[in-house]
């Protein structure tokens, strides 16, 4: 605009769309398989200011949307859903084949034979917008910086997993669960209503710092900001809080006159809004940091650094609150037969109902030990707090040495805690006793919700409350890292850089996802968080030692014309890494405990858990065992190292000057040169036939081409 003003602005789009197999081949084996589709927009503008020659403003917004999801085959052609086949009820997707889950037989969920509910659909719709100011101002040997950022953000995503009928066969009629299926006797029949999440939510920071050169030699920097924690807001008013007091008084929500006591909603006194939880406005992130050239010469210097700073939970973090009762009401009978699932019930077919925001007084359906999740009014986000201490050291003219210390501190960690786990009873009991129908163990998986606490404690309201998974914010973690890292910088054509990492995590359980109410996710011992803290495996995050190595060499200019007409001017560009393994915990998926959570783990009974670390034998799965009933196993979380892995990538690359203003590059990128076979981790559920195995590779050699004209 001026020698003081620029704008610019940038557009993006991107789509991707891949159709439903049976849409294609119209082969009825693949109608549960869904298709997906998606479509992302980003806009960004900028416009930066020079108010005179120490005074800079840049100020930006940006629009990003998404809009996506999985789409349904066209299974209302193939004549196979609950409608079409003659089971007598109400069916919101009446052309969607059922899922099957038949004991001795296969799963009918998807062609991958995948669990249930695996492959629902439905579409997501996402945008943010964000706009900051940022002001950098020049006085003597300060720079000062002052700024803000606000974003606001909506997400809404729906999914028909829910209103999809789900059976379960046995053989319990019959005796063979086959049998069972095709005589429409089922074990087990569950179906309910759509589900929709409605979320929004918002951030804003705003902070101040100054950069001062004290003298020659030192250099100070420090500020501060102040970013709020906004919690999410649900639109869908499919928000909840079980409280206990509340329970014990017998105080029941205002807002449904069909929920039991102890549970709170959006409208009920005290209740904070659409949220559930309260905003946090004292959220300050201090930060410090110093730089030293101990001789004046640039050649030593030593830098450290701290600070604090606070993170969130994703819109699509709490969406067990909208995917449970009564938003989002799920039926289970046992017993029945396919052709009247519902010729018991007292007034027969139950559905349609009415189900999400749109629920009346009258209208909340809340079954017996329904699954919750919960969360305190006063959570806390997340927070993390960095500190680094580093040597930098220049070695002649090409040379750069640097050793640092890098670490980080995170408290108020997100995890999932059982507030209502079932008490193991050990010994027999009589018939009528803890739910059991026949006189024997007193504790079995059939009696889970019987034994919760809640329904021990007072069994006339306790039996409305199955698992409550309450988001627990006490967790904490640590990182702990020394760097060392060597550069040679541009010499005879050469430049190469390499980093060695030797660093430890860990943490307290946390790093989920999202928090459902299935019952799935949580530490295993309800009483102790810190039974499971351990070695960091979200991710990966916890590989010890790191070694990368990169470089570039340009091919030198030759003096015959042949020679620099074919071989000058490329350039060749190596990447080299070793990792060493990550850490996996091994599963076990039965409830030996007895008390209804997951994440149990075996026990070890066998000093060397090891195999030969080869592809067949990675573990020695004669050394583990299942835990004795009424005991959670021996092993800690994530203390089984997995094998290491390597790595060769190359790039060649070269120009081809046609004109001064004209030219044309090619590259060529090989991933795994070599086509080494690489391990990745083993199997690690116990039980699981592969148990122990490594059943999968990294990917083998990859090429790829490129071809840039630039004029």
């Amino acid at each position: 605009m001026s020698a003081s003003h620029s704008v610019f602005g940038r557009y993006l789009i991107d789509s991707a769309s891949n159709p439903p197999p049976y849409d294609v081949f119209k082969n009825n084996l693949e109608i549960l398989e869904p298709g997906s589709a998606g479509l992302a927009q980003a806009f960004t503008f900028g416009d930066t200011y020079l108010f005179g020659a120490n005074v800079v403003n840049a100020f930006r917004l940006t629009a990003n949307r998404i809009a996506g999801g999985k789409q349904p085959s066209a299974y209302d052609a193939a004549g196979l859903g609950p409608g079409d086949i003659g089971i007598k009820g109400f069916f919101y997707l009446p052309h969607r084949p059922m899922q099957a889950q038949i004991t001795g037989g296969l799963n009918i969920s998807s062609k991958t034979l995948s669990s249930l509910g695996s492959n629902a659909t439905g579409s997501t719709r996402a945008a943010i917008f964000s706009g900051s100011d940022d002001l950098s101002v020049l006085r003597g040997n300060h720079q000062l910086t002052l700024g803000a950022q606000m974003s606001l953000w909506w997400t809404n995503s729906y999914s028909n997993q829910y209103a999809t009928l789900q059976d379960t066969f046995t053989g319990q009629a019959i005796g063979l669960g086959m049998a069972d299926f095709l005589t429409g006797n089922v074990a087990n029949y569950q179906i309910g209503t759509a589900s929709g999440q409605n979320k929004k939510n918002q951030y804003f920071g705003l902070y101040g710092g100054d950069t001062w050169k004290l003298n020659q030699k030192l250099t100070l920097s420090y500020g501060l900001r102040w970013e709020p924690y906004f919690p999410i807001v649900h639109l869908d008013t499919g928000v909840y809080h079980f409280d206990p007091v509340a329970l014990a008084k017998g105080i029941k929500s205002t807002r449904f006159n069909t929920t039991p006591p102890g549970i709170l909603f959006s409208g009920d006194p005290g209740f904070p809004g659409l949220s559930g939880m309260h905003t946090k406005w004292a959220n300050f992130s201090p930060r410090l940091g110093l730089a030293w050239d101990v001789n004046g010469d640039g050649r030593t210097s030593v830098r450290a650094s701290g600070g604090m700073f606070y993170d969130f939970p994703a819109t699509t973090y709490m969406q067990g609150f909208a995917n449970g009762p009564p938003f989002t009401p799920r039926l289970t009978r046992t017993g029945v037969n396919l052709t009247t699932p519902w010729a018991t019930e007292p007034g027969g077919d139950p559905f349609p109902l009415n189900y999400g925001k749109g629920l009346g007084p009258n209208d909340a359906i809340w079954p017996l030990y329904s699954p919750l999740l919960t969360t305190d009014y006063d959570t806390p986000n997340m927070r993390v707090t960095q500190f680094n201490l580093s040597l930098q050291k220049q070695v002649g003219t090409a040379w750069l040495l640097s050793a640092s210390y890098i670490g980080n501190a995170t408290s108020h960690l997100w995890t999932i805690k059982y507030t209502n786990p079932a008490v193991y009873i050990p010994g027999n009991c009589s018939a009528g006793q803890f739910g059991l129908t026949t006189a024997g163990a007193c504790s079995t998986t059939s009696n889970t919700n019987q034994r919760r606490l809640l329904s021990l404690a007072n069994p006339a309201t306790g039996q409305y409350f199955g698992s409550i998974q309450t988001i627990d914010a006490g967790g904490t973690a640590n990182y702990n890292g020394l760097l060392l890292s060597v550069q040679r910088r541009v010499a005879r054509g050469v430049t190469f850089s390499g980093n060695y990492t030797w660093s430890h995590c860990i943490s307290d359980p946390g790093g989920q996802t999202k928090a459902f109410t299935s019952g799935v996710e949580g530490y295993p011992n309800p009483y102790n968080r810190r039974f499971d803290r351990g070695n960091c495996t979200i991710a990966a995050t916890d590989r010890r030692q790191v070694f990368n190595f990169s470089a570039v060499a340009d091919t030198p200019r030759f003096s015959n014309s042949v020679l620099r007409a074919v071989a000058s001017g490329w350039k060749v560009s190596p990447i080299f890494k070793i990792l060493s393994g990550d850490y996996l915990t091994i599963a076990n998926s039965q409830d030996r405990a007895l008390n209804g959570s997951g994440q149990q783990r075996a026990d070890q009974i066998l000093p060397n858990p090891y195999g030969n670390k080869t592809v067949s034998n990675y573990l020695n799965p004669l050394a583990f065992g299942q835990s004795s009933l009424g005991t959670l196993g021996n092993m800690g979380p994530g203390n089984i190292l997995g094998p290491g892995i390597w790595q060769l990538d190359t790039a060649i690359s070269r120009a081809f000057q046609f004109r001064e203003t004209q030219k044309l590059e090619i590259r060529v990128e090989m991933f795994n040169i070599t086509n080494s076979f690489r391990m990745k981790d083993p199997d690690p559920n116990f039980g699981s036939g592969t148990f122990g195995q490594v059943t999968s590779a990294l990917d083998p050699r990859i090429m790829q081409f490129a071809l840039k004209y630039v004029f």
